[in-house]
């Protein structure tokens, strides 16, 4: 027969193994570890200061929603953290002036999963134009300076007067667009912008 020193020994490693087994299956159990972080939408386009609302949802393995702390970034313009409910963590994205692709990340923290949408920003339509000096009294043959300026897209836009076919309008900085000069026909002229790129 064992002794009583023989049988506790074998008690007390079979209640250790038990332990044991118990531990690791709990563990695995409640592991609640992401896998993958989805960021939605995938792709979006904006105009320039345009603002955006972006979610990402982390899963585990399994396809379980994971606790995981998210951070944001983006290549340019800027992205906030608004709310985290549930899993679900919503930034809110919105472009600068530049325009093209932007890449908007979404990342776990402590080396988590990461993924990233792209946004594709671009220019936001004239609005409003103004000119000065709006109205200018201008003898026939001569030249008067004025200066414009747009809100919104500068690109696309043509000067002419509205003293008809004599009135000639010519731009002084193509490139710019800011400062146009207008050569009088009959009487004084005003000058107007209009938009050609919507």
């Amino acid at each position: 027969m064992l002794s009583r020193t023989t049988w506790r020994r074998a008690l007390a490693v079979a209640i250790t193994t038990v332990v044991a087994c118990d531990i690791q299956s709990r563990t695995s159990l409640s592991g609640n570890e992401a896998a993958r972080l989805d960021v939605s939408p995938k792709l979006l386009t904006l105009q320039q200061n345009q603002a955006a609302d972006f979610t990402a949802i982390a899963f585990t393995s399994t396809g379980d929603t994971a606790d995981l702390a998210v951070s944001w970034s983006a290549t340019s313009g800027t992205i906030i953290d608004t709310s985290t409910n549930s899993g679900r963590h919503n930034g809110r994205y919105r472009a600068g002036a530049d325009t093209g692709k932007v890449k908007v990340v979404a990342k776990g923290r402590s080396g988590g999963p990461a993924d990233t949408s792209v946004v594709t920003v671009t220019l936001a339509p004239v609005t409003t134009v103004a000119v000065s000096p709006a109205v200018a009294s201008v003898a026939a043959g001569q030249t008067v300076q004025t200066d414009g300026a747009a809100r919104g897209d500068p690109e696309g836009r043509e000067w002419q007067s509205a003293d008809g076919p004599d009135g000639d309008v010519g731009d002084e900085q193509p490139d710019r667009g800011h400062s146009e000069r207008e050569r009088a026909g009959v009487g004084c002229g005003r000058r107007n912008g209009h938009d050609h790129g919507e």
